[in-house]
């Protein structure tokens, strides 16, 4: 890599990626550069797809406080506000729009105060304004009712839910979500996902029928 002239100016933090890539190996888990596709024979056809995902997100719109010990002062850590600008640097980053952000439920439901108050809805609309473009059932997301999720919270997203062993009494996927999505980037790449609720949601109150998922 030091010696050729095409790589003039590359950044340390693509180095690690990009071994790992040509060696066949799993890349640092914390890596963040990119992988060097131009420098590596045969890579013409190949596509790259970035997945950026959060989890039990929990409509932590305002950040959280948080001591480096017991006597130090606190800082703020998370937040929509800070999450925002993240997701935009490694969309950015990536091959075109080749990009997804995803969460894997409990969106809402345990949600502080500035969610909780107005029924979790300001979480769905900060997601929206997060650009998330899926969301799977959590157990925390029937925390007001099942009713409350498919009649309000549903519909107020700008993304689909994503459940397929979330079925009702007659073993069918509710219409406010969908057992599986597949999204298209173009260039033959193509990602599809499939929805699946953790069994303790039919313990957390869930009125749907859970069914294991085949």
């Amino acid at each position: 890599i030091k010696h050729r002239s095409d790589v003039k100016g590359v950044r340390a933090i693509d180095v690690a990626p990009t071994l790992a890539f040509v060696m066949g190996i799993p890349a640092p888990q914390n890596a963040r550069g990119k992988i060097l596709y131009k420098i590596v024979k045969n890579t013409g056809d190949l596509r790259e797809l970035t997945i950026l995902h959060v989890s039990d997100w929990h409509g932590q719109i305002v950040p959280l406080a948080e001591a480096s010990d017991t006597v130090g002062p606190t800082f703020a850590i998370g937040g929509s506000a800070f999450l925002k600008p993240w997701f935009d640097i490694y969309r950015e980053e990536a091959q075109g729009d080749q990009h997804i952000t995803l969460a894997a439920g409990d969106s809402i439901g345990a949600t502080p105060p500035i969610s909780a108050f107005f029924g979790d809805t300001p979480a769905i609309e900060m997601m929206n304004a997060m650009g998330f473009g899926a969301d799977g059932l959590g157990n925390h997301n029937v925390d007001v009712s099942e009713a409350y999720m498919r009649g309000t919270i549903a519909p107020l997203a700008n993304f689909p839910f994503l459940s397929s062993n979330v079925v009702d009494a007659a073993g069918n996927t509710p219409a406010e979500w969908q057992k599986s999505k597949l999204f298209r980037f173009g260039g033959n790449l193509d990602l599809a996902l499939i929805g699946f609720t953790n069994d303790d949601a039919k313990r957390m109150g869930y009125e749907l029928e859970l069914e294991a998922a085949v």
